[in-house]
């Protein structure tokens, strides 16, 4: 019981230290995203809605994620601005 009650303990320590971007950026995963790409003109370019997290490579200026209306995977690079729906 006292094992228990250690584990218990030391997972809401855990989780009550991470700031709330930190909860957020890792605990989100079935949230959906806004994804837009604008232009060098400052346009939008293009603009999806995800059906799950975003994702980047570490190295990489690029996103990946999966598009809600078609299902499959875009990979996506320049100017892009994320919002969580």
């Amino acid at each position: 019981m006292k094992r228990y009650l250690y584990i218990l303990l030391a997972g809401s320590l855990l989780l009550c230290g991470c700031t709330g971007q930190y909860r957020s950026r890792h605990f989100n995963v079935w949230a959906n995203y806004d994804v837009t790409m604008y232009g060098i003109d400052g346009k939008a370019i293009n603009h999806w809605v995800t059906s799950g997290k975003v994702y980047s490579e570490e190295g990489s200026d690029g996103w990946f994620f999966t598009d809600s209306k078609t299902g499959k995977l875009m990979c996506v690079s320049g100017f892009v601005i994320i919002k969580q729906l």
